[in-house]
């Protein structure tokens, strides 16, 4: 058996007992009373057929290829393959296969393992839209996801950010202005400086926080403006979005909640590109408290979108998202911000968003 599989298994039962004491990374503290926002629950109505061209520039994919949403509203075929992540230059995708990085060229439908490692194991490949030529993934995943590397495409030169000995259960998230990497290091959060080559922790205290009052501080990921970054963090007993005004020093936490028991982390923020609104991953403990929630960036406002789903994207003007089910409807449903309904969209029955692009 390949040595890759023999660790792969090993690690598969370690994370499993891992899972048994994923509390004990939060602070048993009593929490606070927080002050809930008003959250709407979404109504579902059919997909008018007059509002299909509101979404040109949408990428999906489905068994038959790689699909883009034109002016018309109608779905023209951009490639006969398609994979997991789309580079940003749109001639690519990535995977991850059998323990390494895979790239697919979308105009000849062929893949080339990148990474082609024997002792170490890739997964999770994220791309930077700002810095083409880089790649990021995870190495060797025990009881996370692995340690974040940086992989760079034009010399096949790999970095780890945070040593070897690093680990990640949420990659990292690469700043807009190309320079900086958030993630969760050894130390803390803290942020790799691309021109530097150094890793820098953040102060939480020049916020005006007390570290003792987090637990796991990770799932990083930047604003589009690159003035705040917001963090899934583990406070006084119980898991919210912490963000980071870089600006005006200031910090807040939005949408504390009692987690539900389980191993590894809710996954980042995904910010509209207004800045003004946040996806948010939330495994809370409660009855239909589960699933997809929009945040106001500013704490004022929040939607709960779903409580099953899976690849979720925002349109360029930062007024709908699209998310698929991961429950056994496969459906796909676009969300409107501006009054909180839910709507199906007439997708493939095996078509999921990859990616939403300007017309």
């Amino acid at each position: 058996m390949d040595s890759k599989w023999i660790k792969f298994l090993g690690i598969t039962l370690i994370v499993i007992l891992a899972g048994l004491f994923v509390f004990s990374s939060l602070q048993k503290d009593e929490p606070p009373g927080a002050v809930e926002p008003p959250t709407t629950r979404p109504s579902a109505a059919p997909l008018p057929p007059e509002t299909v061209d509101i979404f040109s520039g949408l990428i999906f994919k489905n068994d038959e290829g790689l699909f883009q949403v034109n002016n018309s509203g109608t779905a023209e075929k951009i490639a006969e393959c398609s994979a997991d992540v789309l580079n940003t230059d749109g001639k690519s995708m990535f995977y991850h296969q059998d323990g390494d990085i895979w790239q697919l060229d979308l105009e000849t439908c062929e893949a080339e393992n990148i990474t082609n490692t024997l002792a170490s194991w890739e997964v999770n490949p994220q791309v930077w839209a700002e810095q083409t030529d880089i790649l990021f993934y995870g190495v060797d995943p025990e009881m996370s996801a692995g340690a974040p590397a940086l992989f760079n495409l034009s010399n096949d030169l790999q970095v780890f950010l945070d040593g070897p000995e690093g680990w990640t259960n949420s990659g990292v998230a690469p700043s807009p202005d190309g320079n900086q990497i958030a993630l969760h290091s050894n130390s803390g959060p803290a942020i790799y400086d691309l021109n530097k080559n150094q890793l820098a922790v953040i102060d939480l205290s020049s916020f005006d926080l007390n570290e003792k009052d987090f637990g796991r501080i990770e799932a990083p990921s930047w604003s589009p403006d690159g003035n705040k970054l917001a963090w899934v963090v583990g406070y006084q007993g119980q898991i919210g979005h912490l963000i980071l005004d870089f600006e005006s020093q200031n910090a807040e936490i939005l949408h504390l909640y009692i987690p539900v028991g389980r191993g590894g982390w809710p996954r980042p923020a995904i910010w509209s590109p207004d800045g003004n609104w946040l996806i948010a991953d939330v495994w809370a403990d409660g009855f239909n408290q589960e699933g997809l929630y929009i945040l106001a960036s500013d704490g004022s406002k929040e939607y709960f979108a779903g409580s099953q789903y899976g690849i979720v994207v925002w349109s360029p003007d930062s007024q709908l998202i699209i998310y698929s089910s991961s429950g056994d409807s496969q459906e796909t449903h676009y969300f409107s911000v501006s009054d909180g309904s839910s709507t199906l969209l007439p997708l493939p029955s095996d078509g999921r968003p990859v990616a939403w692009l300007s017309p």
